[in-house]
């Protein structure tokens, strides 16, 4: 994803983005976004998608999306298919009730459809998912999730800093470099 624009008081921050852009183009998703804090609690979030992102209720087509693939193993960007094919809107928002607890609701614009068809990947009932985070501490976040209407999901996110000691509560230095093994010949 690519900052176009950042947000300011009365526009929102808008971004490009590509996804298995040099794969195999299988699950190749392009997408432009607006995304703005409405308050310190409040952030809503709405763009249009192409790719998977665009297999949900198109709103129009930006020309065929071809049918070959970049390759069978991927590694080559394919560029004459990008933005090409149905477009769809995809929208979210977010309210934070707090310092650790946040809710989320989502309209998904993938139908998480095979390409070779309309074969589904997995019975996406709803286009909505339903989410919550609770923010256990500085580092680690527990979240919840209902998803298109036949899933639900729980995660563990955890933060590390590579900056700073991975363990507290430590006393005296670090441990001593790895040495290097005698070779065998000369041992």
């Amino acid at each position: 994803s690519y900052l176009l624009v950042r947000q300011g008081r009365w526009w929102p921050a808008v971004s490009l983005g590509l996804r298995d852009f040099a794969g195999t183009g299988m699950d190749a998703v392009e997408y432009l976004v607006a995304s703005h804090r409405l308050s310190p609690r409040l952030t809503v979030t709405a763009g249009l998608g192409w790719g998977q992102m665009g297999s949900r209720s198109p709103l129009f087509s930006t020309g065929e999306r071809l049918a070959e693939r970049s390759s069978v193993t991927g590694g080559t960007p394919n560029i004459r298919q990008w933005f090409r094919g149905p477009a769809a809107p995809f929208a979210g928002i977010e309210w934070q009730f707090g310092p650790r607890l946040g809710l989320k609701a989502e309209w998904s614009s993938d139908a998480y459809r095979e390409l070779s068809g309309d074969q589904r990947l997995f019975p996406a009932r709803s286009p909505l998912n339903f989410g919550a985070d609770y923010r256990l501490t500085e580092n680690m976040t527990l979240g919840a999730y209902a998803l298109y209407g036949s899933r639900l999901g729980v995660s563990l996110q955890m933060g590390l800093n590579p900056r700073l000691r991975g363990a507290t509560g430590l006393r005296g230095g670090a441990p001593l470099p790895l040495s290097h093994r005698p070779d065998p010949v000369a041992d």
